[in-house]
């Protein structure tokens, strides 16, 4: 393919990568990552998509820190191990922050591009912070044109 602007057949230079949505679906977090490629003579925007990410959660919530996230609502004496047991059960993960970093050159090959991407979580038993991270590839000749 040939750069618009500086007529050369273009190599790709390093991918920019937007985060356009994310959140947390059946213990997973998931985000959608707008890849742009780019020329590498002169940053000509040449291709775009838009890829999904997702990555598993794994978080284990110390029985520490689910009681003391619970007297935050819950008065001492009225609080036991059935509050408990059941704030583990029903835990949900909100994701409060979701960040991608360009991909390039993924496993020794030159035409995969994408995104590392890192979600920032609250876990709601605990109350802690988690972090979980993923990487989504795609072969260049995926992504769309830019007319």
């Amino acid at each position: 393919m040939r750069c618009p602007e500086c007529g050369k057949f273009a190599t790709y230079g390093e991918p920019q990568v937007e985060v356009q949505d994310f959140g947390v679906s059946d213990e997973r977090a998931t985000a959608e990552v707008a890849v742009t490629l780019v020329c590498g003579e002169d940053d000509t925007e040449l291709k775009q998509g838009t890829v999904e990410a997702s990555a598993e959660i794994e978080h284990t919530c110390e029985l520490e820190a689910v009681v003391a996230h619970l007297l935050t609502t819950v008065e001492p004496e009225k609080l036991g191990t059935d509050d408990v047991d059941k704030a583990v059960a029903d835990r949900e993960f909100e994701a409060t922050d979701c960040t991608a970093e360009a991909l390039e050159g993924a496993r020794g090959k030159k035409n995969l591009y994408g995104a590392t991407v890192t979600w920032t979580l609250e876990c709601s038993a605990c109350g802690e912070g988690v972090e979980v991270t993923g990487e989504i590839e795609e072969e260049a000749s995926a992504f769309e044109e830019v007319v």
